[in-house]
């Protein structure tokens, strides 16, 4: 009887998270507050409704989302139950202590760097930079998937607007775009505008219910595709499409270039930050040696 009351709470839970889950974008202060109620504690930590919205994977359904939080608030329990029992028994603290400031200078060290890399290097790449190595290395930029620009609409079938919104989404017209963003506030679970942008058709069929198996035909043939299954209406208008195997776009490669270019210079910056960071120092008095050291030779 217990089991049964815990897996009804649970399921109740999980609709209410997926709930939240698409409302994360645009969170209320009642948001905030629901997101901050206990789920379970164990001695004196606590697991909260936040830290189980954030550990379920985006996209699932509601069984499959029930069976995951499950799984995790599960693991939590026995993760702290083991921790405790281990901080009981372990004589060593002090070795532990030593590894765990080891390893948190190590990764503050590797976040600020990477951090530095991307912000200083990006400012010192152009756009002429990027353009000219696209230019020059065009056929490594492959698809392995599909892109296209439209609009996606998961819509309940409940909704009033459902016949205006299977006539608009068709259209590309200002008018129709403008009828949709009204209408998809009230009306729509997911509405996804990217005519301005190149997406991958695999983050977009990931919340169509139905199959998919050939992408590649399956953007060449549909330009405007309608599905449904027991309560939502699924609308996908394709505006344009790039197929697998075609070279990407520059301005959807962009960013891994950017990235290409960074990892290339990456040794050249860090060895000279290093080198200021250590004149900086010794100029300010900031290191202190305890021996007579040689003066280092130039390079």
């Amino acid at each position: 009887m217990i089991i049964k009351k815990y897996t009804y709470i649970l399921s109740a839970l999980i609709s209410t998270l997926l709930f939240f889950t698409y409302c994360s974008s645009n969170k209320s202060g009642q948001d905030l507050e629901y997101e901050s109620q206990p789920i379970v504690s164990v001695n004196e930590k606590t697991l909260y409704k936040s830290d189980l919205i954030n550990s379920i994977p985006a996209g699932l359904n509601a069984a499959d989302s029930t069976q995951a939080a499950n799984a995790y608030i599960k693991m939590w329990i026995n993760d702290e139950l083991i921790y405790e029992k281990a901080k009981q028994n372990v004589n060593d603290r002090a070795r532990i202590d030593e590894m765990v400031d080891k390893y948190r200078q190590s990764l503050t060290t590797f976040t600020y760097l990477e951090q530095l890399l991307k912000e200083e290097l990006s400012k010192k790449i152009s756009d002429s930079e990027l353009r000219d190595y696209y230019d020059k290395n065009t056929d490594a930029f492959k698809l392995e998937e599909s892109l296209i620009k439209g609009l996606f609409l998961k819509v309940p079938k409940s909704s009033p607007e459902i016949a205006n919104l299977r006539q608009w989404y068709k259209s590309n017209t200002e008018a129709a775009k403008e009828n949709i963003e009204k209408a998809s506030i009230q009306n729509t679970v997911i509405y996804d505008y990217f005519y301005d942008r190149w997406v991958s058709i695999g983050d977009i069929i990931s919340n169509i219910p139905v199959p998919i198996n050939n992408t590649k035909e399956f953007v060449r043939t549909n330009k405007n595709y309608e599905t449904q299954d027991s309560s939502y209406i699924y609308l996908l208008h394709i505006e344009e499409y790039i197929s697998a195997g075609d070279n990407a776009p520059f301005d959807y490669a962009k960013s891994r270039i950017k990235d290409i270019l960074i990892n290339r210079n990456r040794e050249t910056f860090l060895k000279q930050f290093e080198k200021d960071l250590y004149d900086n120092a010794m100029e300010n008095n900031a290191v202190t040696y305890y021996f007579e050291r040689e003066e280092e030779t130039p390079r």
